[in-house]
């Protein structure tokens, strides 16, 4: 195969990044010991020892990932006449995976030759190293994306994104302004994030992206006979409208749980957190950031993805549906109620925690956490989106939604926001048995099926108004009666 100049020089860099990382691994065998540490667990402490050979394990993934990579960037341009960018693309973009690969390797060397037992207690923290490397990468990338030709090898690619160029060409372009933003973020975040906190930021964010992008590039595929923002300006508008005015909810009651949270931690734990970004506030701040983006993107996309398929109904309050959101409120409530009397009997952790008095911080958490950030994720948006794909994948042929399945998506998000309450249950009871899992699973569940059927019914208003009462209901008896 005869080579071009341009392919010599990335086959160059290519060889830099992967044949430097086996003759470092090389010379290093004969200084390390026979053994060394070999995996480490989520809690940063080493868990198995192994052969140091092990060490040449990413060196030869690189040797393959980079071959894949290299003799696959012919075929990425077979659509292309006169220009060869999506060749220039694929090799870039392997390079840069490369150079990730070979931080990890020597990093991998440098926990090897000091015998590192906590990975989170080195000077040089990956967390902070990837963060930062992954924010350059997703720059590089968001740059060059926009240039590439519908193939499907690199850019952007999903069954929409390869249905025409058109669509292509709009998708590569938002992929490519929203990962440089995305990298931007990165970049910054890699100085206050630290440890394992990073590595769930970057996973957070590029998986809030992903979906971002997939979404996008499902409206203008099927729009794509006019332009989607000039088709759908109104909708856009209120999307945008709602989000505004739900934010500052969404952020005081964030910021309330994410201090509740930290009294909760062990003082060793918040000491540590403390010393690693200088302060409570600015850990409370980074601990907001995530789920405050998470919000707004939910909270746009969902308002969108509802009004299209019907479950976006009139924001106001009519009398009798209003009425039934109060009676429920008011059961669900007496339910809760219940909990101490009831299972507070039997799991000594439960009867512990209601012990703790009930303030003023912990009725406005719950309230505009639970009514507003919760049935933005879980109704507006995942039970919305659920239904979408339900009704996409099973039933194609027919023009409008079934009830049943926004009722499926009411059950299957309601079984997610129960589970999405067990690391808080494992956090305030310190383990997780099965009658705790069951009263879990009984209280969130329940109370998710009653808020999905009020906003699948009447609209998502309801939902947040029956969400907060149950809270603001039951913390007032327990305040005046128990």
């Amino acid at each position: 195969m005869k080579l071009k100049i341009k392919h010599k020089k990335h086959l160059i860099v290519y060889s830099i990044l992967i044949f430097l990382q086996f003759f470092v691994n090389a010379v290093a065998m004969r200084f390390l010991p026979s053994r060394i540490p070999a995996h480490y667990g989520f809690n940063g402490e080493v868990d198995r020892y192994g052969s140091k050979t092990e060490l040449f394990i990413l060196p030869v993934c690189s040797l393959i990932f980079g071959g894949i990579m290299f003799f696959s960037s012919k075929n990425s341009s077979k659509n292309e006449t006169s220009t060869k960018n999506n060749e220039k693309i694929v090799l870039i973009t392997g390079e840069c995976c490369l150079g990730l690969f070979a931080v990890l390797s020597f990093y991998l060397l440098y926990l090897a030759f000091n015998n590192v037992t906590n990975v989170y207690s080195p000077n040089i923290e990956i967390g902070n190293i990837l963060c930062f490397l992954m924010g350059i990468v997703m720059i590089v990338l968001g740059n060059i994306m926009p240039k590439a030709k519908r193939n499907s090898i690199v850019g952007f690619r999903c069954s929409r994104t390869l249905k025409n160029d058109e669509v292509w060409k709009k998708s590569q372009h938002f992929a490519g302004v929203s990962s440089v933003i995305t990298g931007i973020v990165l970049v910054i975040a890699a100085f206050f994030v630290h440890n394992i906190s990073a590595i769930f930021f970057i996973v957070g964010l590029d998986l809030i992206q992903t979906i971002i992008c997939l979404i996008y590039a499902y409206m203008i595929s099927h729009n794509s006979d006019e332009n989607f923002i000039l088709k759908n300006k109104k909708l856009i508008k209120n999307a945008f409208i709602f989000t505004t005015i739900l934010l500052p909810f969404a952020l005081i009651g964030t910021y309330f749980t994410v201090k509740e949270t930290f009294k909760s931690l062990s003082y060793d734990i918040v000491s540590e957190v403390i010393n690693q970004v200088g302060s409570e506030r600015a850990a409370i701040a980074l601990s907001m950031v995530q789920p405050i983006l998470l919000t707004i993107v939910c909270s746009f996309f969902g308002f969108v993805i509802s009004s299209k398929i019907g479950l976006m109904k009139p924001i106001g309050f009519k009398f009798r549906p209003t009425i039934v959101t109060i009676l429920l409120s008011l059961i669900f409530a007496l339910v809760m109620v219940a909990d101490p009397l009831i299972f507070g009997k039997i799991i000594p952790q439960v009867a512990e925690y209601y012990e703790t008095p009930i303030t003023f911080v912990t009725i406005l958490y719950s309230v505009l956490y639970g009514g507003i950030v919760e049935e933005i994720l879980l109704r507006l948006f995942f039970m919305s989106l659920l239904a979408l794909i339900i009704k996409k994948i099973f039933l194609r042929k027919k023009e409008n939604y079934p009830q049943t399945v926004f009722i499926i998506s009411n059950i299957i998000a309601a079984l997610l926001f129960a589970a999405g309450h067990l690391p808080a249950t494992y956090q305030l009871f310190g383990e997780i048995t099965p009658l705790i899992l069951f009263r879990c699973f009984l209280l969130n569940g329940t109370g998710g099926l009653i808020f999905g059927y009020l906003y699948r019914k009447h609209g998502i208003q309801y939902a947040m108004t029956a969400h907060a009462l149950c809270h603001l209901i039951s913390k007032i008896i327990f305040i005046v009666i128990l």
